[in-house]
């Protein structure tokens, strides 16, 4: 365990953060997560599946992106003890133009966090959590999907805010590591898993 946080240090360092906030920033400031405080904000991208159908994204892309959203989700709270999150891209689909009502290929990231207290040089959840977030649909990609709608850039911001506040219910679930009252831990939610990557969204016309 000592060599990986000095693994995670040393990564950290090699790492440039960007300043620039997304959506992901919680305004007014959100609620307390025990004594949570964001620490170290790693992103390992080198062993990450691109989903079929996908656009390409490089890995600092990727890595960039999810930086920002988590910095901005988690930079916020002003808790007394410093936690470290590392988060190990595992696949992404960044979904291209298909066709209208057909095919319309789902943006996702799958994404295993693991959890570290910096007091303890200790980790907190012995094995890694899966975690997908999705693009989510609006009116605009209801019908034609967000490939013909949307950026590459844009789907990844979009994703990466997901991914942040889906991360954020996976340590507010474990509210006992950050010294929550076990009375206002939320129940656990059920995730999606990685098997969204394995196919692409297929709707069938009306009729057929």
């Amino acid at each position: 365990m000592v060599k990986f946080m000095r693994g995670v240090m040393a990564l950290v360092l090699l790492t440039t953060l960007s300043a620039c906030a997304v959506d992901a920033k919680l305004e007014p400031a959100p609620e307390p997560l025990g004594d949570f405080r964001f620490g170290y904000n790693v992103v390992i991208t080198k062993n990450m599946q691109k989903g079929p159908f996908s656009r390409d994204a490089s890995e600092e892309m990727i890595k960039t992106a999810i930086q920002e959203a988590m910095d901005a989700r988690f930079k916020p709270f002003e808790g007394e003890k410093l936690y470290h999150i590392g988060l190990n891209v595992d696949a992404y689909a960044l979904a291209g133009p298909g066709v209208p009502l057909l095919f319309k290929p789902r943006s996702v990231l799958a994404v295993s966090v693991s959890v570290f207290d910096d007091a303890s040089r200790s980790k907190l959840n012995a094995d890694p959590k899966l975690i997908t977030a999705f693009e989510g649909i609006s009116g605009e990609t209801l019908l034609i999907g967000s490939g013909l709608m949307r950026t590459k850039e844009k789907q990844l911001e979009i994703l990466s805010v997901n991914l942040a506040a889906k991360v954020e219910d996976y340590l507010r679930e474990n509210g006992t590591w950050f010294g929550m009252d076990p009375a206002d831990i939320p129940a656990p939610s059920e995730d999606e898993g990685v098997a969204a990557l394995q196919a692409p969204e297929e709707t069938q016309p009306e009729g057929n």
